[in-house]
Order: C-alpha cells, then structure tokens, then sequence
C-alpha cells in the first residue's frame, strides 16, 4: 500500500548527513518490509522534520507512517498522519484507501466507504483499493456490489489469494456453492497455508451434501490451526449428519472450549444429543442456544423435538410452529441433517 517518491541519491561518496538521510528514506517507504514498524516509523518521522521533502513527498512520508502506526494498532495517531497527508495532497490515493480502512476498524463503515471511493475515483486500477471496498460491501451484506469489485481487483491481481477467498465467501452467501468452491479451490492453490479457504470450502461442500468432502476440508484447516474453534464446528455437524456421534461429540466439546458463548456450536452438540437419544442433554444445550440467539430457527426446532421426545408435547409442538414461522423450510433443513417429528 506504500509508495515511493524520493529519487535514488547518489550511490558513491555520500557525505554523512545524505548517507543518513538515506537511510531513513528506505525505513520510510520500508520496500518489502525490511524494517521493523517502528524503525519505519522513525525513518518518516525523520523525514517529515527534516524540511527537505517536496510537498508531495512530505504527503507520501505522513502516509507511510500512517500505515506503519496502523499496523501496530495505533489507529488514532495513524489517522492523524492520514488526514495530515489528504490536507497536503488531496489527490494522496494511498492515504485515502489506507484511512478508508482505519475508518473501517474503528467501525465507521460510511465514512471508510467515502474514502475507499474518492481513492478509486483517483486510481481506478488499485487492486487493493477495490479489494477493501468489495469486503466493506460484503460486511453490509450487499454480495453483488462486493463480487464486481473482487472481479475487478483479481482481474488486476490474478495471484491474489485473499480476494478469490473473499469472492468465495460472497458465492457461497448468495447460495453459489459450486461457484464459491473454485474460488476457494484458486486461493488454496495460491496460498496453501493459509487455515480459512479450507474452512469455508468444507461449509460449502457441506451445504452441496458432500459431507465426505467437508470433513476432509474442515481436517486440513485443523491441521493449519488446531485451535481454529468454526473448523470443529463444522466437523462435528458433518460428522453427526454421518452419524459418526461419538467423533461428532468430542469435536463439538473441543469446539465450545474454545468458544463457550457461540449459540452454532451448542445447537449442533444439541443435534448430536439427540441423535444419542439423551434429549434432556439436547434441550438443555438448545435452551443456551436460544438464550444466546431467541430467533435462532434450528434451535426452536430442535428444541421442539427434545421436548416432545421428553413427553412435553403442547410446548414441542409450540416451539416447532415457532421455528417453522421464522424460518418456512426448517424442517426439510433439520431432516436433512436427519431429525424428524
């Protein structure tokens, strides 16, 4: 996200005071992160006091520290030195994106939308810049916003793992599984250590029916990151859709020990209870799930069979009206995990 604006000095015989401005040139602008974030800091820091820098290059050195104190979660002295660097160059298109994404961080979504524009008003072709909004357009839920700005930032940038990842989760949130999977399949090929594509391509696999798929998928994220806490998740609902329970139990168990207050991972422990046909377990693990999420329509249902199972018929019954009501198509989805009334 940096740029580079001072020209080369002289190679031989620098006298000492340029040889030292040159040094802190190169922590400023930190080509290939050579230096650490805060020897980057003091080489703009340097910079910007040492009254020799053109006005755009004193625009370019606020940037540079701007995102260097970013990277260090510092955001609020990175958005001064961003809105430092705007005040002098206007058309500053790195400082722009860059506090778009501060703005992002500190959940000012309008105002991160602003900057991410006005920056590609400025430069149309910054495939990082269009990468930044279409996840910003993701976040607010607007899929197809954010997929014409992921194409345009991999058309850009075809060796950009993170953005076909992105583009991925965008598909699979518009029900494009098949579609999210080969864009998983592109950033798992770029980028094979990387625990997330994995992830999301089980979730998929497992929404296509392809449970085999999923687990292997969610058992190399786990190889990636052992305490990755959605993975187990996701391993335990396939493995209980396979009625593999006892796998599925000790999944969900790891899981919640990682995430104890997460209403998914309760409601699929639940799933497993009853499967096991201990439906007071079940009832109790979908009651935390409700009192996490009220409108959470697999947790009613689920419930609702836990209750009728324990001879609570009026309040099953009540429960499974209410889920069918929040949700019309629970009960296909709860079949086909393989519960039934």
């Amino acid at each position: 996200m940096l740029r580079f604006w001072i020209g080369a000095l002289a190679a031989l015989a620098l006298p000492a005071a340029a040889q030292d401005f040159e040094l802190q040139k190169r922590r400023c602008e930190n080509r290939d992160n050579g230096f650490a974030l805060e020897q980057q800091v003091e080489g703009c820091t340097f910079l910007i006091a040492s009254g020799r820098l053109s006005t755009r290059g004193l625009a370019m050195a606020h940037s540079n520290r701007g995102s260097a104190l970013a990277a260090q979660n510092r955001l609020a002295p990175a958005m001064q030195d961003y809105d430092q660097a705007i005040r002098i160059d206007t058309e500053n298109a790195d400082a722009l994106k860059n506090r778009g994404d501060a703005h992002r961080r500190l959940g000012a979504p309008e105002r991160a939308l602003a900057d991410y524009d006005r920056a590609l008003a400025l430069a149309p072709q910054d495939a990082v810049a269009l990468h930044l909004r279409g996840n910003l357009y993701a976040r607010q839920g607007q899929y197809e916003r954010a997929i014409q700005d992921l194409d345009g930032a991999i058309r850009l940038a075809p060796g950009e793992a993170a953005a076909l990842h992105s583009r991925g989760i965008c598909h699979a949130q518009l029900g494009r599984h098949a579609r999210a999977i080969r864009d998983y399949d592109a950033a798992i090929g770029l980028n094979p250590q990387d625990a997330a594509p994995f992830y999301n391509r089980g979730v998929s696999q497992a929404r296509l029916g392809r449970h085999d798929r999923a687990i292997a998928d969610y058992d190399a994220a786990l190889r990636l990151d052992p305490g990755y806490a959605s993975a187990l998740n996701g391993r335990c609902h396939a493995r209980a859709v396979r009625d593999e329970l006892r796998a599925a139990l000790a999944d969900c168990d790891a899981a919640l020990r990682l995430r104890a207050q997460d209403a998914a991972i309760l409601a699929n422990r639940a799933l497993v209870y009853l499967k096991l046909r201990q439906p007071r377990r079940a009832r109790a693990d979908y009651e935390a799930a409700l009192k996490l999420e009220p409108q959470s329509a697999r947790a009613l249902y689920g419930r609702g069979l836990a209750r009728k199972r324990l001879g609570e018929a009026a309040g099953g019954t009540a429960d499974l009206a209410r889920a069918r009501k929040l949700q019309p198509g629970i009960a296909k989805e709860m079949a086909r995990d393989g519960l039934r009334p």
